[in-house]
Formats: C-alpha cells, sequence, structure tokens
C-alpha cells in the first residue's frame, strides 16, 4: 500500500488600533490533515493470501513467519482526518502605568479515524492453497480475517477559553503582571 498524507492551513491576524492607547487583536486559522492508505499499482486484486512457512512458540506464543503474500492487501483503506478551526480575540487597553489585556478564544478539533478494510486468508502450504483454489477442498485454510463494515469514529472536542490579565510597571526595573483565566475542553460525546 502507499501512504498518502496532505496538511493544509489557512490562517489570518486583523489587528485594529481605535487610539494610542486601545487597540483589538483578531486571529483565525483552519489546518486539514488527511492521510490514509491506499492500493499501490503492484497491489492485486481480491483477498490477501498468506502461505504460511513456519510457525515458532516464543513464551507460548505462536508466531507465524510467512513464505508468500499475494493477493490484496491488509494494509488500505484506513483514514485520518483532522479539521481544527479555531479563533482568538483581545483587546488590549493601556492607562498610565498598565496595559490590561482582555480575550477569549475558540477551538474545535473534528477528527475521523476509519480502519483498513480486506479479507485475508492463510494457509499452511501451497498444497492447501491450490487444492483450494481447485475447489478440490475449498475450506483448508488455516485461518481468515476480516475487516468489514465502517470500523472507526468520528468525534468532535470543543475548547474555549477565556482571560483578563494586567501588566503593572511599577518601577522602570519593576513590572508586575497578574490577571486569571478560564479554559474549558469539552470532550467528544461518546457513541
Amino acid at each position: 500500500s502507499d501512504f498518502q498524507d496532505r496538511a493544509h492551513i489557512i490562517g489570518a491576524q486583523l489587528v485594529t488600533t481605535f487610539s494610542a492607547n486601545l487597540f483589538n487583536e483578531f486571529r483565525g486559522s483552519w489546518p486539514y490533515r488527511n492521510e490514509h492508505h491506499v492500493a499501490d499499482a503492484l497491489t492485486g486484486a481480491g483477498p490477501m493470501i498468506t502461505i504460511a512457512a513456519f510457525n515458532k512458540v516464543v513464551n507460548d506464543i505462536t508466531y507465524q513467519y510467512s513464505a508468500a503474500n499475494f493477493g490484496g492487501s491488509n494494509g488500505v483503506g484506513d483514514k485520518y482526518q483532522e479539521k481544527i478551526p479555531s479563533f482568538n480575540d483581545n483587546v488590549t487597553f493601556i492607562k498610565g502605568k498598565h496595559a490590561m489585556k482582555f480575550g477569549f478564544g475558540m477551538q474545535q478539533n473534528l477528527d475521523t479515524q476509519l480502519a483498513d478494510i480486506y479479507t485475508q486468508y492463510t494457509f499452511r502450504s501451497i498444497a492447501q492453497y491450490t487444492s483450494a483454489k481447485n475447489g478440490t477442498t475449498p475450506q483448508v485454510y488455516s485461518s481468515l480475517s476480516a475487516s468489514i463494515g465502517n470500523p472507526g469514529a468520528a468525534y468532535h472536542s470543543l475548547f474555549f477559553d477565556l482571560f483578563g490579565q494586567d501588566a503593572w510597571q511599577i518601577r522602570k526595573n519593576l513590572l508586575v503582571t497578574y490577571g486569571v483565566r478560564y479554559d474549558q475542553y469539552r470532550a467528544p460525546t461518546p457513541p
């Protein structure tokens, strides 16, 4: 299979000066990412066929080593897609020795994940595969794995924040910055 990955982003910022003491900053962006595995030009049609050469047991776990793989692929069809629209706005007001800033922001994550869809037959030997292909013993395969339907999930997450702060220039060599901030994360609703 081939891996295709695309990532794009659009963003903008607008700074507005209302007076020498008051200005506003607005920023927004929309990142987008789309990645997935697709069949390669050399990927065969139909189900994936594996002909096992031997099994090896290590710590009570059986590992199967292949002599041959051909046909389709068990690594095609997965997808990960994410869009993250966001914006922030804040106002700055300067008065005397104080630079006060107030603002808010919002970000939404829109995610979609899909798993590979495939069928994979495993045969213990070339003779068993040939016997099944010829129709002599069609169900002689040692295992069958399949991922069917629409295996995956789509979910939306929401983040937002509010804040206020003051940068107070007490002396030439002493700046005190203090403030409050509220952040909230709204998790996706489970299926």
